[in-house]
Parts: structure tokens; sequence; C-alpha cells
């Protein structure tokens, strides 16, 4: 599991990204993202405590133990490869890394119209999985779930909800 984690970590490193682009980090940085920047929302903060607060919007859904080998050879997991077994799946979910984000404040934000994470009630279990994190750690309103009746898209709702939670987590 730590050669995975140090893939994991190497590739989607925070630290990385606020190198790449000169950004200097406050001790209140959050991160917020749409589809694919949603998802590397999710990497980012599991793996970079730097990130205070996260908001995924329609970014992410547990792989559900499925053969992700088509990922590793787009640009979406690429990395990953190395880490999948012989059954063609890797040895952790989405759910996993989602829940590393804990104690820290994340907000997923979903569409039940979603076309590309279509699966609801995967993403339902990952919740209860994530908040049960949450509560173990003391953070049980550190997670929530917001589901707008939409198509995959960031719109006003999306935009006030985000402004929201990082007024509150971040100040």
């Amino acid at each position: 599991m730590m050669i995975i984690l140090n893939t994991v970590k190497e590739y989607f490193s925070g630290s990385s990204i606020y190198s790449y682009f000169n950004v200097k980090v406050s001790r209140q940085s959050g991160c917020v993202g749409l589809s694919q920047g949603g998802d590397m929302t999710v990497w980012g903060a599991a793996m970079d405590e730097r990130i205070k607060a996260a908001v995924s919007v329609c970014g992410w859904s547990p792989f559900c133990s499925r053969d992700i080998t088509p990922l590793t050879a787009s640009y979406n997991y690429p990395h990953l490869k190395n880490c999948i077994g012989q059954d063609k799946k890797l040895p952790f979910d989405k759910d996993h890394i989602a829940a590393m984000i804990a104690p820290r404040p994340f907000l997923n934000i979903s569409a039940s119209g979603d076309q590309f994470f279509p699966n609801k009630k995967q993403l339902t279990e990952a919740d209860q999985y994530i908040k049960c994190v949450c509560h173990m750690l003391g953070a049980e309103n550190h997670f929530e779930t917001i589901k707008f009746n939409m198509t995959h898209r960031y719109n006003h709702n999306c935009a006030k909800l985000t402004l929201e939670w990082f007024d509150r987590w971040l100040g």
C-alpha cells in the first residue's frame, strides 16, 4: 500500500501544483473544481494538507471495483497503471481517497442528471463511508453532499454554495 500511496502522492501532489503555478499558499487555502477539476480537487486535497477546504462539483464517483485499465491509458490516471492488480482493479477506491481529506472540510456537489457520473447508488454509499470517517475523527459536519436536479455543470447555485462553504471554513 505504501508504494501505491507514494505513486499517487507523487502524481497528484498539491505541492507540485502550487510550484508549477508559483502560488504562495496562505494558511487558508481552498480548492474548487468542476468535472476533472473536481476530481483533481479531491486527489489534491487528500494529498496536500495545505488545502484547508475543498469543493468538488460533478467531479468524482467511486471506481466501483471496475477495470480501470482504460482510464490509465488516457490522460485521466496514467500513473496509476503501476498500481493495478492482476484482477485489473485498484486495491482502493475513490471514496477512500476522498475520506483522506477529513477532518478538513469537503463539500461534494453532484447532479442527479450527471451523464458522466451516473452511478448514484455508489455515490450514496461513498457518502456514508466518508461521513463515518468524519464521525470517527470528531468532524461530523466537515463533509456534506448536495445534489441538484441538473446535468453535469457549474451554475449559480453551485457558485453560491462554494462561496458559502469557503466563507464558513476559511473565514
